[in-house]
C-alpha cells in the first residue's frame, strides 16, 4: 500500500468515487466466493457425493462464522468517520482493539469443529452426503481466527478509501487455493486423491496465507504506523471495543441470523427433497445468487464507506447523496445480471455438474434468483449507506422479522403445505429481498440515521 488514499484530497466526479472503492472491493469480495466456488466446482467433477456434501454445509460454514466476521466488517464503519473527521489516530486504536476483539471470539471456533457431525445431522440428509459435509465443516471451522485478522484489516482499510490492497491479498490467495485444490482434490504429484478434506485443507491454507499478508502489511507499512500510530504494543483502550461491539454487534448479528435463516431454508428442503440431485441444484443455485451480488456488495462496501466519511465530516447531505447514488448504479448492474441469468441458466450450471437433473433443477431455480436481482441490489446498498453511518441496530430487526416472519414461513406453506416443488421454494427468497428492500429504502429516506454517533 505505497499510496496514502486516506491522504487524497484531490475532487473527483461522485461516479469515480464510488467506483475507487466499489470496483475493487467487489473484485476482492468475488475473490473470496470464487475460493468457495473453486471447491465446489472441482468436487463436482471429483463426485457428486462429495459436492453435495459441500453444498449443504456452504451456509453453516457461513451462518457460524457470521458472528465473528460481521462484527470485524463494521470497523470500517469506524475508519471511514475518523478519516472523514482527520482523526486518523482513532481508527488505529480501533484496529488492535478489533484484532483483539477477532481472536477472542475465534477461540470458540476451534472447540465448536469437533461438533461439526452433530451440526450436519440437522440436515437429515444422505449419511454419505452427510460424512462429507460435516468432514469439510470440520476442517473450514479451524480457519475462523485467519478469515477473522484478515476480514478486519481488509474492513479496516476498506474504509480508509484504500480498497486495492485486500484485492491485491485476496486474488495472492485465490490462487493458491487454485492450485492447492487441484494437488489435493484430485491426488496430484504423488499425494493421495483426499477429495472433500483436500478441498477444505486448501482453502485453510489460503486463509492462512492471506492472515500472513496482511500482519505483515501491518507491521512493516510506514503509512499505517505513523498516520494511524498502528502498532500490536500498547495499551487496549476498552472504550473502543466496547463501541465496537456496540455498531459491529448488529452487524455480525444480521449476518448471522440472515445465514441461519437460510440454514434453515436449505434443512428445510434437504429433509423435503433429500434427493442428491436436489440437493446438488440447491447449492448450485445459491453459488449462482452469491455470485451473482458479490459486485453489489462492492457497491455496499463504497456506501458504507463513503457515506461515514461524509458523516464524519459533517455533511450528511452528501452523505445521503452518495448512499443513493451507490444504490441507482446497483439496481441497473442487477438488473442486467438478472437477464443474463435467465438467458444462460444451463451454461452456468454446466460449471458447477455434468448432471442434467442437477442442471435442469438448477435452472428452475436460477429463474426466481433472477428475478430477485434488482430488489436485492436496492436493499443492499441501503444497508451499506445506513452501517456507514452507524444505523446498525434497524437493519438486523428489520431483516430479521422478514427472514423468520416471512421468508420462512413462506417457503414453508409453498413446499409442504401446498406441495410446490423443489424450485418453487426459491419464491420464498424472492418475497424476502423485496420485503427488505423496501424497508431499509424507507429508513434510508429518513433522516434518522444523520444523528447516529459511533
Amino acid at each position: 500500500m505505497r499510496d496514502r488514499s486516506w491522504r487524497t484530497a484531490a475532487p473527483q466526479s461522485p461516479a469515480r468515487e464510488v467506483f475507487r472503492i466499489a470496483l475493487p472491493a467487489a473484485l476482492g469480495l468475488l475473490s473470496y466466493a470464487v475460493m468457495h466456488a473453486v471447491d465446489y466446482a472441482l468436487l463436482g467433477h471429483y463426485h457428486t457425493v462429495d459436492q453435495a456434501g459441500v453444498g449443504i454445509t456452504a451456509m453453516a460454514v457461513w451462518a457460524l462464522m457470521c458472528p465473528v466476521l460481521g462484527t470485524m466488517s463494521a470497523l470500517a464503519t469506524f475508519s471511514a468517520q475518523y478519516t472523514g473527521a482527520g482523526r486518523y489516530f482513532r481508527a488505529g486504536r480501533h484496529l488492535r482493539s478489533a484484532l483483539l476483539v477477532a481472536m477472542i471470539l475465534s477461540i470458540p471456533y476451534l472447540f465448536l469443529s469437533l461438533a461439526a457431525p452433530a451440526i450436519v445431522d440437522l440436515f437429515r440428509t444422505d449419511p454419505a452426503v452427510a460424512s462429507a459435509g460435516s468432514a469439510y465443516l470440520r476442517i473450514r471451522l479451524l480457519g475462523v481466527p485467519l478469515v477473522a485478522m484478515s476480514m478486519g484489516v481488509a474492513a479496516f482499510l476498506r474504509g480508509t478509501g484504500d480498497a486495492v490492497t485486500p484485492l491485491k491479498i485476496s486474488l495472492a490467495a485465490n490462487v493458491l487455493n487454485l492450485g492447492l485444490d487441484w494437488v489435493l482434490i484430485f491426488g496430484r504429484l504423488g499425494l493421495p486423491a483426499l477429495g472433500v478434506r483436500g478441498a477444505a485443507l486448501a482453502t485453510v491454507a489460503a486463509q492462512a496465507f492471506e492472515a500472513a499478508c496482511c500482519l505483515y502489511l501491518l507491521l512493516s507499512n510506514g503509512g499505517l504506523r505513523r498516520d494511524f500510530r498502528f502498532g500490536l504494543r500498547g495499551r487496549i483502550h476498552w472504550v473502543e471495543v466496547r463501541r465496537l461491539v456496540r455498531v459491529g454487534g448488529p452487524v455480525g448479528a444480521y449476518w448471522a441470523v440472515e445465514a441461519g435463516a437460510w440454514a434453515v431454508f436449505m434443512v428445510l428442503l434437504g429433509r423435503r427433497f433429500p434427493d442428491q440431485a436436489v440437493v446438488a441444484a440447491n447449492g448450485a443455485a445459491f453459488q449462482v445468487w452469491h455470485l451473482s451480488f458479490l459486485p453489489v456488495v462492492g457497491l455496499l462496501i463504497a456506501a458504507q464507506a463513503l457515506v461515514g466519511r461524509y458523516v464524519g465530516a459533517r455533511d450528511p447531505t452528501t452523505a445521503r447523496r452518495r448512499g443513493f447514488l451507490c444504490m441507482r448504479m446497483g439496481v441497473v448492474f442487477m438488473t442486467v445480471m438478472g437477464v443474463l441469468i435467465l438467458a444462460f441458466r444451463d451454461p452456468i450450471l454446466g460449471l458447477f455438474t455434468r448432471d442434467p437433473a442437477v442442471i435442469e433443477l438448477g435452472g428452475a431455480m436460477l429463474f426466481w434468483v433472477a428475478l430477485a436481482q434488482p430488489f436485492d441490489a436496492m436493499g443492499m446498498t441501503a444497508i451499506g449507506a445506513l452501517r456507514g453511518a452507524g444505523d446498525t441496530v434497524f437493519a438486523f430487526w428489520a431483516m430479521a422479522v422478514v427472514a423468520w416472519l416471512v421468508f420462512l414461513p413462506a417457503t414453508w406453506l409453498i413446499t409442504c403445505v401446498w406441495n410446490g416443488a423443489a424450485p418453487a421454494a426459491w419464491i420464498g427468497g424472492l418475497i424476502y429481498v423485496v420485503f427488505l428492500a423496501l424497508l431499509t429504502v424507507a429508513r434510508l429516506r429518513g433522516r434518522a440515521w444523520e444523528t447516529k454517533r459511533v
